[in-house]
């Protein structure tokens, strides 16, 4: 598969994606990206590439979102068939099945007396440092850099809504290292983890960390929780 070189630009909707795109060579850009560099099992490792996965782009709705999840989960996850992996003090990845959540049912995840870590607590930690999951994995944070209108820093808590709402296409994600950019028409943009580090909603240093923006109906494998004071 070809690779991204630096200075391309990746456009994402939510319902049809289009790619601009440039064949060069595979030590391009770190811009982690499940969706920008699909492996047979609907994951990817940090390089991009140049298609993104059919199989997320179609996989926009809830239908896949009412993945059972009762107590009974690990330590801070719901759900007993919920893979957890302590990521930092009071924080843990619970993660299910490959892209099964939209970021607005991402909480059902957490277990009694966690929630869906913030931005601010996400950036707190992983700000600097990547999280310890799976490479493969993608799991929703509770930040929000696009709600109806210009995309903004991250804020805490999760966007309005999960919808296919569109607007002006707009930059929303930018690699730390590199001149690749992610670009966006859709209203609603949430924050996903990722093990590369970009700016997410603007292109300043507060919006720095190790996630990546996402929209809020693209599916994910679950959600970091936090525990509650």
């Amino acid at each position: 598969m070809k690779r991204l070189k630096r200075g391309c630009i990746v456009k994402i909707g939510i319902v049809l994606i289009g790619v601009g795109l440039c064949a060069c060579s595979t030590d391009a850009s770190p811009l982690d990206g499940r969706a920008l560099d699909s492996g047979a099992d609907g994951h990817a490792g940090d390089a991009p590439s140049v298609d993104l996965l059919a199989a997320d782009v179609g996989k926009t709705t809830d239908a896949a979102d009412d993945q059972a999840s009762p107590d009974g989960g690990a330590e801070g996850c719901a759900g007993a068939t919920l893979k957890s992996t302590a990521v930092g003090s009071g924080i843990v990845a619970c993660i299910g099945a490959a892209n099964t959540v939209s970021q607005c049912k991402a909480s059902a995840f957490c277990k009694a007396g966690w929630a869906l870590c913030s931005a601010s607590e996400y950036l707190k930690t992983f700000g600097a440092l990547a999280p310890a999951i799976p490479a493969a994995s993608s799991l929703w944070i509770g930040g929000c850099v696009r709600d109806g209108a210009a995309p903004f820093s991250p804020k805490d808590g999760v966007c309005s809504k999960c919808a296919a709402d569109k607007g002006p296409e707009v930059t929303v994600s930018w690699s730390c290292v590199n001149t690749v950019t992610v670009d966006t028409a859709t209203l609603h943009v949430g924050i996903r983890t990722s093990s590369a580090c970009t700016f997410a909603g603007v292109n300043q240093n507060q919006s720095r960390g190790f996630w990546m923006a996402w929209p809020t109906t693209q599916l994910t494998d679950g959600a970091i929780c936090c525990k509650k004071p």
